[in-house]
């Protein structure tokens, strides 16, 4: 059963932070050094998944740290994916 509401946070330019029903924490382009971002990627303590639509640095941003830190799973093109693995 869910547990309430999507609740989606801006985090400045292209960078979205959604929370499921489920509690479950999805980041979309996490550029969180972005200067309207309201949290720095050290906050980003927890994450299930990192969604990048495409890689350019304001879009591919902190996914690298920030599924270091919190273990989320990063879904993204190959050639993104093969130069984050990097």
């Amino acid at each position: 059963m869910p547990q309430g509401d999507v609740q989606i946070t801006r985090l400045g330019h292209a960078a979205f932070r959604i929370t499921s029903p489920w509690g479950k924490i999805l980041y979309i382009d996490p550029w969180l050094g972005n200067p309207k971002s309201p949290e720095s990627p050290d906050q980003a303590r927890r994450a299930d998944a990192i969604l990048v639509t495409h890689g350019h640095f304001d879009h591919l941003g902190d996914a690298a740290q920030i599924a270091k830190q919190t273990g989320a799973k990063v879904i993204c093109i190959s050639e993104v994916s093969v130069w984050l693995e990097s």
